[in-house]
């Protein structure tokens, strides 16, 4: 439970800082197509709300996504590693004592 529970946070912190760099582009591309005034009508360009709540709802779907993919794996993580018989305690050991 704690790895999907870490890999719901990995994938919504992952969503949420892909819209939010997904927002800074768009804010930079308008205000250089602002500024360059080579289209007509260029100082109406603007992010509006909708295009923001878009944006929010897009990455919180996709977070949830994630979430719901993780909460489906239905992962075990321990059992392979009591299978392997070698902890990580025993590597380190035998790295540091070799």
């Amino acid at each position: 439970m704690r790895l999907i529970t870490q890999l719901v946070t990995e994938s919504t912190l992952l969503a949420s800082a892909g819209g939010a760099l997904g927002i800074a582009v768009a804010r930079w591309v308008i205000g250089t197509i602002v500024r360059s005034a080579a289209i007509p009508r260029a100082h109406g360009i603007a992010l509006d709300a909708r295009a923001l709540a878009f944006t929010a709802a897009l990455s919180l779907l996709t977070g949830i996504t994630g979430w719901r993919r993780a909460e489906l794996c239905d992962l075990d993580a321990s059992q392979p590693l009591k299978r392997s018989g070698a902890g990580a305690g025993s590597i380190l050991w035998s790295l540091r004592s070799g």
